[in-house]
């Protein structure tokens, strides 16, 4: 077992390239990703390729992290969809 195994991670600039590189080796490794990139036509397309390979452990969320507000929103995304509390 992996130690990136039912980890949440978001990725920033995951559409290509090294976030794109990052994020395969981390969903290949067990782990939940939520890709996100201010590209989305590319982050789409990159969206859609890991979708077909790793289902609900990758979600996609456009971003421009040099917005403060959608850069603090991402987590909560990210962990409402990819890791939610469990109903007890």
């Amino acid at each position: 077992m992996s130690v990136f195994s039912g980890k949440v991670a978001i990725i920033t600039g995951s559409a290509q390239g090294l976030g794109k590189a990052f994020s395969r080796v981390l969903l290949e490794q067990g782990g939940k990703v939520c890709i996100s990139d201010v590209n989305q036509k590319v982050l789409e397309k990159t969206y859609e390729e890991f979708k077909s390979e790793f289902a609900d452990n990758v979600i996609s969320q456009p971003c421009d992290v040099t917005d403060n507000e959608q850069l603090t929103e991402k987590p909560l995304i990210a962990n409402s969809v990819l890791a939610p509390i469990p109903n007890e």
